[in-house]
């Protein structure tokens, strides 16, 4: 076996074995995190999805770890980009619930959810929203869009690594809502991984997904948070 074959099946292995080790986890512990509270999400969040990925890239590969989790450097000329999509992502969001909602077709697409604490005061939501929310996606991309997507792309090529982050996201999401997704569910969360690998293969930097993520489910949230208040 020449030394790029033995190179190439031990970073498969490494990168099976590790996102083997996240689900493991999730699956095992992931009703005792939910029970805890939001700040051990966090750090959940961040310990296997930011610490994992550090580690594996400093200490076993011996590489440039900013470039195989964060891919090329995107805030260097490009300042006013995150505020773009983050408000070209939400509003798209925003208007396309709206129009699910006045057309009362909201309950066919019931796989589109907020997050945990929609149900708290409107304070609450906000900060999170504004500073809790966006560590959680953060440690999310630069994982599934971050680091799997460009090890595999390395070994695989582009495509299969847009595919494969998106299987890997798949079964995140379905282990993480065991019990309460449902088909529709598993397409969408497939064809959401998909969209954000194809933004992570354009613009070669997990950051661009990160932020149209946050304006999504800023957007998810906020509507939400408007239906509750026209119930109340």
């Amino acid at each position: 076996m020449t030394n790029f074959k033995k190179r190439k099946t031990i970073f498969w292995l490494v990168l099976l074995a590790e996102i083997g080790a996240v689900l493991f986890f999730i699956s095992y512990f992931i009703l005792d995190i939910k029970k805890i509270g939001i700040w051990e999400w966090v750090l959940f969040s961040g310990g296997f999805f930011g610490l994992l990925p550090f580690l594996t890239e400093k200490f076993i590969f011996k590489c440039d770890w900013r470039k195989n989790i964060f891919g090329e450097k995107f805030f260097k000329n490009k300042i006013i980009l995150p505020f773009i999509l983050i408000v070209l992502s939400g509003g798209i969001s925003w208007v396309f619930l709206y129009f699910l909602d006045n057309k009362n077709l909201l309950k066919e697409f019931s796989f589109i959810k907020a997050s945990s604490w929609i149900l708290g005061t409107i304070f609450l939501v906000v900060f999170l929203d504004l500073f809790i929310l966006p560590i959680i996606i953060f440690f999310r991309e630069i994982f599934f869009r971050g680091w799997v997507f460009f090890r595999t792309k390395e070994m695989f090529g582009p495509l299969i690594a847009v595919f494969f982050q998106a299987v890997a996201y798949l079964i995140y999401e379905i282990i993480l809502n065991w019990g309460k997704g449902s088909f529709s569910f598993g397409v969408f969360v497939f064809c959401w991984g998909i969209f954000l690998g194809i933004l992570t293969l354009f613009f070669k930097t997990p950051w661009v997904s990160f932020f149209v993520y946050w304006g999504y489910q800023m957007a998810v949230d906020s509507f939400f948070l408007y239906k509750i208040s026209k119930m109340i």
